[in-house]
């Protein structure tokens, strides 16, 4: 009874004390007025983020080069006045500063700039401490940023230093790889038999180093022992010392000899017998390079022996090894042999020809992708296919002469299926590049499952120009990626083409049974490789379905001697007329920006006597603006087609090209003024 007293006291006194700390209604009012407050501020500071986020997309340009920073600035501003806002916390100002400082810094590189904005936080932070912390952090990881410490790499986890390591480093630090050959042996025998005393001990010296030297990152980033010549020979006969139980197989020694044939062939018998025990595990790449090894060692440069080496009933084995034969008989220096292997190969697996298609004129052809597909022009001209597996596909070649399948090919499980088509034609307006692709199960892809599969394509527009990489998605309202070009000086002003500019324009279609993209490269981003100056131009398009298949049969991507050619025919002086028509007025308000005044041109800023140089304007920009001018006053709307060429071969290339050709001059001035 008196238990049960205790217990009713204590459930009492629970049952008050609850009662005691219960909220009253105006309670639970405020706190959740409280909660939809700290809502309201934080969906209010995540929206302005993001706007910002965007801005500074729009001026951020990676690791490129960007002098234009107007809407970072804008961002900046933003986050600026966002700091006078009541709503916001501490932190959230806090962090306002620190976007503030990242912009600063994107913008213009104002370094003590930002560091001033992280003072201001540490500032605002007061003892808030968990503000402070933050505030502290973010100045931590920007300099770190700058300094380059952020970069550094992380220190390894402290462990037990291994013994054979460490003298196998100290050697080498002491007296290079003639040290460390004097020593190390007597070195690894002694601890051998320190463990060999030690019953308990698990440790296996001689492992040890054969781990310490086919260890790259070791070799390369610490010591550099195996960039000394006769390293792997000493390695090698070292091992071939130590106790059968520590000993690499016979396998494991040809890998690591692997890159010089010599110590290789020594153990290539050997693997060969090791491989014929499945217990023994040997890699089947391993095994080939071993017997490809032996056959070559014993052909001793023979052509006969060597060809007749490799004769194989399965012919695309036979002509890798034959091409592999002839690569390394080219690099023992030995020409003459190497092309008498790769003959041989080529009656084998006879060279993928490259392949070409007609890109006709098209005078006032449709600039849409159904006026185009629908017209009688396109249904007869004739069309290149994406009908080459891409890839390494000897035995896809061998087997199938991919280049002469024509329309039908079959997937992996025999399913017939029409490659994509590939059209092109010029008009005076540029350049348009047509893909079409089949797809059976149109109508799931057009209720958004699936897709028709997504292209990787290059352009060079001449045999020895840089090549443009654009990726897309042929989907309705799909993304395009304008990629890089690899470029190099070749009076352009670097020019890429992009959907910014206006320079590459990309629209898509679905189709009952399919998707087309239409690629459209106006005159004015290629003005140098017009079909009278460069009658063709070098393609390629890998469309990612049915496991990748390409025009030119690329065996990689950016596989640039793989591109097939867009030739241009059609072309006669009324079509190039035309074209230069339409880019005169285009070259004329690139000249006439560069002479302003109003927009800081090129050409005009070298007069300003503080800003510009007019002894070199005088002597340099001045010419060039007055041989160029007379032409540009020719270029009107009723221009004659004789004042078309005149004004277009004497002045147009250049005039396009006045900012670089500016810059060229000012470079050999400074040169001459500065240097010499």
């Amino acid at each position: 009874m008196k238990h049960l007293k205790v217990f009713v006291f204590c459930l009492a006194s629970c049952v008050i004390a609850g009662a005691a700390v219960a909220a009253t209604p105006e309670e639970k009012a405020a706190k959740e007025a409280a909660r939809a407050a700290e809502k309201a501020r934080n969906e209010k500071f995540n929206a302005l983020k993001k706007a910002c986020e965007e801005l500074v997309r729009k001026d951020f340009k990676g690791g490129f080069a960007n002098y234009w920073h107007d809407s970072i600035d804008a961002a900046r501003a933003k986050y600026e006045a966002a700091l006078k806002d009541a709503d916001f916390t501490v932190q959230q100002k806090v962090e306002l500063y620190a976007r503030i400082a990242q912009c600063r810094l994107e913008a213009t590189r104002d370094v003590a700039g930002a560091m001033k904005d992280f003072d201001a936080a540490l500032a605002l932070a007061g003892s808030d401490e968990k503000a402070k912390a933050a505030a502290e952090a973010n100045k931590a990881k920007i300099v770190s940023l700058i300094d380059g410490s952020f970069f550094a790499p992380k220190p390894d986890k402290a462990r037990k230093p291994d013994p054979v390591v460490e003298k196998i480093e100290t050697l080498f630090k002491a007296g290079g790889l003639a040290k460390v050959k004097a020593e190390l042996p007597q070195f690894l025998a002694a601890e051998q038999q320190r463990v060999d005393a030690d019953k308990k001990s698990r440790e296996r010296p001689y492992r040890a180093a054969w781990g310490y030297f086919t260890d790259w990152r070791r070799r390369n980033e610490r010591s550099g022992i195996m960039k000394q010549s006769g390293a792997r020979a000493f390695v090698l006969g070292l091992m071939e010392q130590a106790p059968e139980t520590q000993r690499p197989n016979a396998a494991e020694f040809f890998v690591f000899a692997a890159n010089e044939s010599a110590l290789a062939v020594k153990y290539a018998a050997q693997v060969l017998e090791l491989a014929k025990e499945p217990k023994n595990r040997v890699k089947p790449a391993t095994v080939r390079e071993a017997d490809f090894l032996l056959k070559m060692s014993n052909a001793k440069g023979d052509v006969g022996k060597v060809i007749a080496a490799f004769e194989s009933t399965n012919k695309v084995e036979w002509a890798e090894n034959l091409g592999k034969a002839a690569r390394a008989l080219l690099k023992d220096g030995d020409e003459a042999a190497a092309r008498k292997v790769w003959a041989r190969r080529e009656q084998i697996a006879p060279p993928t020809e490259q392949p070409v298609l007609d890109v006709p004129y098209w005078e006032n052809g449709p600039h849409d992708i159904r006026g185009i597909v629908e017209s009688d022009f396109y249904k007869q001209a004739k069309k290149g296919y994406l009908n080459r597996k891409y890839g390494d596909n000897l035995k896809f070649l061998i087997e199938t002469d991919s280049a002469t399948l024509g329309r039908e090919m079959t997937t992996d499980k025999g399913e017939k299926f029409r490659p994509t088509e590939l059209f092109a034609f010029w008009d005076r307006y540029g350049v348009k590049i047509l893909l079409r692709s089949f797809v059976d199960n149109m109508e799931s892809v057009k209720a958004g499952f699936g897709g028709p599969g997504g292209y990787e394509t290059y352009l060079a527009t001449g045999i020895d120009d840089p090549y443009h990489c654009i990726m897309f998605d042929p989907k309705e309202g799909g993304e395009a990626d304008d990629g890089f070009i690899t470029q190099y000086d070749n009076l352009t002003g670097y020019r890429q083409v992009s959907r910014e500019d206006g320079t590459l324009i990309f629209d898509n279609l679905y189709f009952d049974d399919g998707a087309a993209t239409l690629i459209t490269i106006p005159w004015r981003a290629v003005f140098n490789a017009t079909p009278w100056k460069h009658p063709a131009w070098y393609f390629e398009a890998i469309h990612w379905a049915h496991g990748g298949l390409s025009w030119g049969g690329s065996k990689s991507v950016h596989h640039r001697s793989s591109f097939g050619k867009l030739r241009f025919t059609g072309g006669d002086a009324k079509s190039y007329t035309a074209v230069k028509r339409v880019l005169l007025p285009v070259v004329k308000a690139k000249f006439d920006a560069s002479c302003s005044a109003r927009s800081g041109g090129e050409t005009e800023r070298w007069q300003d006597p503080e800003l510009g140089d007019q002894e070199f304007y005088l002597a340099e920009v001045k010419p060039l603006v007055e041989r160029i001018k007379p032409m540009m006053d020719l270029v009107k709307a009723d221009m004659s087609d004789e004042d078309v060429v005149k004004a277009w071969d004497a002045a147009g290339e250049d005039a396009l090209n006045i900012d670089y050709l500016v810059s060229l001059k000012r470079a050999a001035w400074l040169d001459a003024k500065r240097v010499k």
